[in-house]
């Protein structure tokens, strides 16, 4: 076995203390939810470290490189002459490489829409595989002066992320962070990884074969393989067996005629008020404007007003129901003093030559008696049915009713559509592709566009003028009643919904929700989990979002699983990435019922104690995260090897049994119900139902709620009953264990006096633990030397 170290392009050899000093002592292969690392220390021949500041680092054993990266942290040790170094691999710097455009900005788009000004061909209708190859190739030469390049398998990697989003792509910042927040949105069972030889692989780290390589698979026996049985956690309270993305409505054209029996568009005003109505009730709505004096002003919510009009009333709260707005005068004022414009909240009635005070919505900055001498008041034209302001004729040849047998249309009328659909014209000889509502006004076969907004909320559409003006006079308008001409007929075409954009995973069957994956087949859960797409508008993009809801599932409906497998030699066949691993559990004598487990493996260790065997540490967990952990690139010592790097939610308080069935840990079945004093149902999520939905249930909370959802461990903190694990920082040259320092321990009872005399118990272990690394430093030859130089180097006064 050899073992080189390149440091800064000097080669080390570091089978054992050397010359210089170094030992390494540990690796990270690789890591799927980080970057690898690797950690060395020295016994320098000066009290300061060697390498300070960047310096490259490679790492080989017999010839093959493990390693590669830069020196990121020098600390120091028991000694002055002892320094522990952290170095980072290549992801670090992939992430130093900032996006820059073509052009030089610092933003690439893809996905436009097609009527966006800045949308290119090139950059229409990407897959999120499409987007990073494109990114990773415009940064090619970046990428290339520090090691890191793509080939054939990359391609094909990327190529199997065929899922295409269906909205703008915006890439910029980081290179490193932004190709990984692609992953985690639309693609969150795939992690980047770089291994020390530069080639970018994308894995499946839910071992699901999304990339389209096969992880390969290992089955550890106990009694044959020197591996320490591990503790596996499960943990299912984010798992969700059914999993339903929601977009906007689907949105269909509904091309109407006011002409037809029984007519689809109906006049919404009585026949009486179309014979009071004369054009100057559009024109000049009398009811919805005032002029006046302010009286006086009684603070800064607070003026009384008369108006000009001594036959003007008005009853009590009129303008709030018109959403009147009052402007004030000061003729001698100056600046903030001149006008303000401020909406009115409440008024008092107004009779005929009287006063009424008016209430404001927002204070004023001048609030004397007489700051202000006059105003104006403004708000909507009443409406054509007394909704206790008043009415008014002004909608009177404009506001109509959509009518449709079920009232389907007018209930679900919307503003616009997202693609061009049908409007078509008199007797259908003609058709034109729009995706706003228009009309069209008949007369004697003559047509007149016209414009007119929807009222979703009342099922009705309101004409931006009154439509008799396309064939009345002046006169005749200034008449009014019978004296006017309206059209013979009205074509119309409004958009409108015909159910939610929605798609579910595993499909339903005729109309009945369905569920899978193992939180649904051993936990009982029938959670279903809701995604909204906001841009999710057009239902021709239905194949692509089942796309997504798949992969979102595969992410949740399992229950997660993790453990840290440690095994008492260097497992090389797990150092390269591939195409990912995966780890089953049997036993020389018996079963374990952890043959089939296919656990994926998320990061391999190998950690090299100066005594004793070298070990490999793996964690393996098929839980996917849909956020960048923030500490991705930030390692502090414990995250870098010092100390336990995850905690091991829940395992020790269940197991399975030989049949598959949960149990406590004191033996007795877990059961999916709901606690005692819950609802038997779940809380009916307002939102969902008023988009048409009917909510999932979420059975698995009602076992988490028996049990007093206190699993975690430690640190865990679900419960808030414990506190964080400490993170040691003192760099550690020598190991006593084999095992990780201060690995999280569970209590095996919930009692409070047990409790404390675990906590004693473990403080026990920890004094005797640091007295025993105390001995061995103090027994040690090299150190004894090193303290003896240094007791010279004063004498002599070299130091002081």
């Amino acid at each position: 076995m050899t073992r080189v170290l390149t440091i800064d392009g000097t080669d080390y050899d570091v089978d054992g203390w050397n010359a210089a000093g170094l030992s390494v002592d540990a690796f990270c292969a690789w890591d799927l939810d980080g970057d690898s690392w690797l950690e060395f220390h020295e016994i320098a021949a000066a009290p300061w470290a060697t390498w300070q500041g960047r310096k490259s680092v490679e790492y080989r054993r017999d010839g093959v490189l493990r390693f590669k990266g830069v020196t990121t942290l020098a600390e120091p040790g028991e000694t002055a002459r002892h320094w522990g170094y952290r170095c980072q691999g290549l992801k670090l710097l992939m992430n130093e490489v900032t996006i820059t455009a073509p052009d030089f900005s610092g933003q690439v788009t893809y996905n436009l829409p097609l009527t966006d000004e800045e949308s290119t061909p090139t950059r229409r209708g990407l897959s999120v595989g499409d987007i990073i190859a494109a990114v990773l190739d415009m940064h090619a030469a970046q990428l290339a002066a520090i090691g890191i390049s793509t080939d054939a398998t990359t391609a094909a990697q990327l190529a199997s992320l065929t899922v295409v989003p269906n909205g703008p792509v915006h890439v910029s910042g980081e290179l490193a962070h932004e190709v990984e927040s692609l992953l985690q949105r639309w693609a969150g069972n795939v992690r980047m990884a770089i291994p020390p030889t530069g080639e970018v692989r994308f894995v499946d780290a839910a071992g699901l074969g999304t990339t389209g390589g096969a992880a390969a698979s290992h089955v550890l026996t106990y009694g044959v393989d020197e591996v320490h049985p591990p503790s596996i956690g499960r943990d299912w309270s984010a798992c969700a067996p059914r999993v339903v993305a929601y977009g906007r409505g689907r949105i269909y054209p509904f091309n109407g005629r006011m002409a037809l029996d029984p007519s689809e568009l109906r006049p919404a005003w009585t026949s009486g008020q179309q014979a009071d109505w004369s054009d100057v009730d559009f024109t000049a709505p009398g009811d919805a404007t005032d002029y006046g004096v302010v009286t006086t002003t009684s603070g800064p919510t607070t003026i009384t007003v008369q108006s000009d009009d001594p036959t003007r009333a008005w009853p009590v709260n009129f303008w709030p129901k018109r959403g009147g707005w009052v402007q004030l005068r000061k003729a001698t004022g100056i600046g903030l003093e001149y006008q303000i414009n401020v909406p009115v909240s409440a008024c008092t009635a107004l009779t005929a030559g009287g006063t009424s005070t008016l209430t404001l919505d927002l204070p004023l900055e001048s609030s004397a008696s007489d700051a202000w001498d006059t105003y104006q008041l403004v708000g909507r034209t009443g409406p054509l049915e007394d909704d206790g302001s008043g009415t008014s004729l002004s909608n009177v040849w404009r506001l109509f009713d959509v009518v449709t047998p079920g009232g389907l249309v007018e209930g679900h009328l919307a503003l616009s559509s997202p693609i061009p659909i049908p409007f078509y014209g008199l007797n259908n000889a003609s058709a034109v592709m729009i995706q706003t509502p228009a009309a069209l006004l008949v007369k004697d076969g003559v047509t007149f566009p016209a414009s007119f907004r929807v009222l979703p909320e009342t099922g009705q559409i309101l004409f931006d003028e009154p439509i008799v003006r396309a064939w009345s006079s002046a006169d005749d308008l200034a008449i009014g009643g019978a004296a006017v001409s309206p059209p013979d007929d009205i074509l119309f075409m409004v958009p409108y919904a015909r159910g939610p954009l929605q798609v579910a995973h595993p499909p339903d069957v005729g109309g009945v929700p369905q569920y899978a994956g193992t939180s649904h087949t051993v936990g009982g859960m029938t959670k279903t989990l809701y995604v909204y797409i906001p841009d999710w508008r057009y239902e021709g993009n239905a194949p692509l979002i089942q796309q997504y809801v798949e992969m979102l599932h595969r992410t949740l409906c399992d229950v997660q699983v993790a453990a840290t497998v440690i095994y008492e030699d260097v497992r090389d066949d797990l150092l390269d990435v591939g195409d990912g691993h995966e780890l089953s559990f049997a036993a020389e004598c018996g079963t374990t019922g952890l043959e089939t487990l296919a656990i994926p493996v998320r990061s391999v260790v190998v950690r090299i104690p100066n005594e004793g065997r070298v070990t490999t540490e793996v964690r393996t967990t098929n839980r996917v995260e849909w956020r960048t952990d923030p500490g991705l690139y930030v390692h502090s010592m414990s995250r870098l090897g010092s100390g336990p790097s995850i905690g091991l939610p829940m395992d020790a308080d269940f197991t399975i049994s030989a049949n598959g069935t949960y149990r406590l840990s004191d033996g007795s079945p877990l059961n999916f119900t709901v606690a005692a004093g819950e609802p038997a149902a779940p809380v009916a999520d307002p939102l969902m139902q008023a988009a048409g939905f009917a909510q999932g249930g979420n059975d698995g909370m009602g076992g988490m709620q028996a049990l007093d959802a206190d699993w975690s461990a430690p640190g865990g903190n679900v419960s808030g009953k414990y506190a964080g694990p400490k993170k040691y920082k003192t760099a550690r040259p020598y190991r006593t264990t084999k095992t990780p320092y201060r690995r999280s321990r569970k209590f095996s009872s919930t009692s409070e006096a047990d409790k404390a005399a675990g906590r004693a118990k473990m403080r026990a272990e920890h004094q005797a633990e640091s007295q025993a690394r105390r001995d061995l430093g103090a027994s040690r030859r090299d150190v004894e030397d090193v303290r003896r130089e240094e007791r010279q180097d004063v004498g002599e006064g070299y130091l002081e």
